[in-house]
């Protein structure tokens, strides 16, 4: 829990950010609170998921993403042209 408070605090230290110094700062702690949301993420699967089956569930989510992240670019792009 204590990480997504670390995750929000970074967010918010971008938002109100000045100076580009002050975001880049932000966006460190944010990745730190990242980075901790990932692990408790991955260390609450470990013991529910069979190692057979693992793959699966840490693969899944990313290629999710990155076909969401590609369509909105096209979506983007075609407003663009």
């Amino acid at each position: 829990m204590i990480v997504i408070v670390v995750f929000e605090v970074g967010s918010v230290i971008c938002a109100a950010a000045p100076t580009s110094a002050v975001f880049i700062a932000g966006r460190a702690i944010a990745g730190f609170g990242s980075a901790g949301i990932f692990t408790g993420s991955m260390m609450i699967m470990i013991p529910m998921v069979p190692l057979a089956k693992r793959p699966v569930f840490q693969g899944r989510p990313t290629l999710l993403r990155v076909e969401k992240v590609s369509r909105l670019a096209n979506l983007f792009s075609f407003f663009l042209v």
